[in-house]
């Protein structure tokens, strides 16, 4: 039991992670296509990961439901209403029928808008306490966020032709290289997960708790 609930796993994430990285770099055509058919497998695998996450929040929310949880049960009764009359009309018709199409532009997208509006209050809250001039990062934080915002506003033009050139220097320049350092730092760490994890060190990804 023990061989199949953690040796074996490792082992096949182990010889498809190796098989996928040899097929992108080397480059011989049955390789590649049974790279590539791997790839498919995995595709359906996540699609039929999707569904039962699917059935598991429907038995979740129907639970809730049934048993009245005070403060819980009127949104699970929203989320059924809405989810299984759709799912089950895009089961038959596909996901362009225009009910679903509706649905999405009149009932998702205000909704959506409608939950941006209401965080706004609480970022300006937020910028009033980060943008508070204690130290010469916030000065810096300050100051770069007026220009960003100035090169945004219409009126920062209007103010002084300097302000959008600064402005956009700062997208180009230095948000292009904070951006590039944050993916390398995330790239570094992917590749020591997936080491950590090839050598067994790292297992809850698999499934079977935390570090080994």
């Amino acid at each position: 039991m023990s061989f199949v609930r953690k040796d074996l796993p490792l082992i096949i994430f182990g010889a498809v992670s190796l098989y996928l990285i040899g097929a992108w770099f080397i480059d011989y055509k049955p390789l590649t296509d049974l790279g590539s058919r791997i790839l498919q497998i995995g595709t359906i695998a996540a699609a039929f990961a999707l569904t039962l996450g699917a059935v598991n929040l429907f038995r979740r929310h129907f639970r809730i439901f049934q048993k009245r949880n005070k403060g819980e049960w009127y949104w699970s009764a929203y989320v059924l209403i809405l989810f299984v009359p759709l799912t089950l009309w895009g089961i038959a018709f596909g996901s362009q029928e225009t009910v679903n199409n509706w649905v999405y532009q009149n009932v998702y997208s205000p909704l959506d808008s409608a939950m941006w509006g209401i965080l706004a209050p609480y970022i300006v809250t937020a910028s009033f306490r980060a943008f508070r001039l204690k130290n010469v990062e916030s000065v810096i934080l300050t100051a770069t966020c007026f220009f960003v915002l100035l090169l945004n506003a219409p009126v920062g033009s209007t103010i002084w032709a300097g302000f959008p050139f600064i402005g956009n220097w700062i997208n180009v320049y230095v948000q292009t290289a904070g951006v590039i350092s944050f993916t390398i730092g995330v790239a570094i760490g992917t590749i020591s997960l997936f080491i950590r994890t090839l050598t067994g060190r790292e297992t809850a990804s698999l499934g079977y708790g935390g570090q080994g």
